[in-house]
């Protein structure tokens, strides 16, 4: 894959240089068998049409521990993938759930870090726990699949609620073509 320059996540809300995409949303939640769900290809693919799509691989995936080494993970995540090209970033642990107040402010530490680091303005995830610390670090969140139950008061809104991956990346196509377009 081709080199692209990353500018800085633009406030408009425009989708520019690269698009953050956690692990989680591209794979099949399956833990005896964690692999790529079936658009997970095609979403890369529609990504990389107007931004580099990122891969953020923490310590898990699917409720299965996946290799300790960065460049194990890496690898792992490239084949499970099926895309031996895609920039995957391995991090110690990607940012979680929030336990504390000061807990909650090192997740936005570490959202923040990776974000400037990277130059981002946007994540696709789908877990919850990711949209408020992410969001309060100055990404804008796509969070695929339905709002959990039960825990509405604690789960922040993303910008942008989608049904599933395909919606995810059509929001964004959406975004880079008309940076105005409201969430929902």
């Amino acid at each position: 894959m081709a080199h692209v320059s990353v500018e800085p996540g633009e406030p408009d809300g425009s989708v520019r240089g690269a698009v953050f995409i956690e692990l989680d949303a591209l794979i099949v939640q399956d833990s005896a068998d964690p692999r790529a769900a079936d658009d997970a290809g095609l979403a890369i693919d529609r990504v990389a049409d107007f931004a580099e799509p990122v891969v953020l691989a923490g310590e898990r995936v699917a409720g299965r521990l996946l290799p300790l080494d960065p460049e194990e993970r890496i690898a792992w995540v490239r084949e499970a993938l099926d895309r031996p090209d895609v920039l995957v970033v391995s991090l110690a642990a990607r940012p979680g759930e929030r336990r504390t107040e000061a807990a909650g402010r090192s997740l936005v530490d570490a959202w923040r870090g990776i974000r400037t680091e990277w130059s981002v303005a946007w994540l696709v995830t789908g877990d919850p726990r990711s949209v408020g610390p992410a969001r309060r670090a100055g990404l804008r969140v796509v969070r695929i699949g339905p709002r959990p139950a039960g825990v509405e008061a604690e789960i922040e809104r993303p910008d942008y609620e989608a049904r599933d991956l395909r919606d995810a990346v059509n929001h964004l196509m959406v975004a880079d073509v008309f940076p105005s377009v409201p969430a929902r």
